[in-house]
């Protein structure tokens, strides 16, 4: 209970800061804009907390400024929603919309409003722009916490949504059979959110050249990267996009059972053995530092258990942390609009 009030009266404190931090006089100079790129990174601390309160005592100058600074901070975080392609763009049109309606009752600010009116026509043209060259997945809303579950076709994506969400919801089959995003609700220890199952990449249908695009992978807030047989082009570019952008991701190696009852009864090589060779294979492709985020795994519950499902949970509550931290920060940035 105190660690929710305590959490509780720091988004209020924050959120009370930033919006105090608005207020601003004509007498203020015009905040210089945060860089816009096409690839829409937050920049940090909110606009109008770092300079306009020229009436304002100074303490709460200095207030609404620190509390700007928590904010760009946990936007920014690498694992927050600044990697979604208009974020950046999105929260600078807020600022400059609030900028004019603080100024709209003052006539001596013409020409001030004259350059924020030209600020927001830029950045709205702006994120017209983004939005075009990088479409938002159908029927996806930023305010959850989306994570897609994506990979090579044929790897399981289908029966490890269902295995997470405890019931038979997605279909499953031999072939392509998810032809289309589809979104299911998700509840992981209370949090709850949209888990989705993505259409496999590398296919004819989907050649990995389009496919991190044209899947919308930087609005989701968490990638589920899997395989089963091998890493393929479409995990690797997967990987590297998620981490270009600050995305949380999860390499999730599918099927281990098959893995090491083959391995034993071709080698006799016992299960601890397999599932080491296999994470170590993974980690020459993926880098050491990113060994904590990988999981051998199965859907089969009754599997070489011992070894099996100490991973998946390991997996799950890695996810349950992130998911947590998604949460914060979401409820923070739409606090600080």
């Amino acid at each position: 209970m105190g660690s929710k009030a305590s959490k509780g009266a720091a988004v209020g404190t924050v959120a009370a800061g930033v919006l105090g931090g608005i207020a601003i006089a004509c007498t203020g100079g015009l905040a210089a804009p945060a860089a816009v790129t096409w690839w829409g990174w937050a920049t940090g601390a909110a606009t109008a907390a770092t300079g306009w309160s020229t009436g304002a005592a100074a303490a709460t100058v200095a207030g609404s400024a620190a509390a700007g600074a928590t904010v760009g901070a946990l936007i920014g975080s690498s694992s927050g929603p600044a990697h979604m392609p208009t974020q950046s763009v999105t929260i600078e049109i807020n600022q400059v919309k609030q900028q004019l309606q603080s100024l709209s009752s003052e006539s001596t600010c013409e020409s001030k409003i004259a350059q924020l009116e030209s600020q927001l026509e830029a950045l709205e043209d702006n994120k017209k722009k983004i939005e075009k060259e990088w479409p938002m997945p159908r029927g996806l809303d930023t305010k959850d916490v989306n994570i897609a579950i994506m990979g090579n076709s044929g790897v399981g994506k289908s029966s490890l949504l269902n295995k997470m969400l405890g019931e038979k919801k997605s279909k499953t089959g031999v072939n392509e059979t998810t032809m289309e995003s589809k979104a299911f609700n998700f509840d992981l220890g209370g949090l709850t959110g949209k888990l989705w199952d993505v259409p496999g990449g590398g296919t004819q249908k989907f050649p990995a050249a389009v496919y991190i695009q044209e899947m919308g992978l930087r609005y989701f807030d968490a990638l589920v990267i899997l395989t089963s047989a091998r890493w393929t082009e479409i995990d690797v570019e997967l990987f590297q996009a998620a981490r270009s952008h600050n995305i949380p991701a999860y390499i999730v190696r599918s099927k281990m059972d098959q893995t090491i009852e083959d391995n034993e009864n071709d080698n006799e090589t016992p299960p601890e053995h397999t599932m080491e060779e296999v994470r170590n294979h993974l980690k020459k492709s993926v880098g050491g530092e990113n060994s904590d985020r990988i999981f051998l795994i199965t859907v089969r519950d009754k599997k070489y258990a011992n070894v099996l499902q100490p991973e998946f949970q390991k997996f799950l509550e890695m996810l349950g942390k992130d998911f947590q931290k998604t949460r914060d920060i979401k409820l923070v940035t739409k606090l600080a609009a």
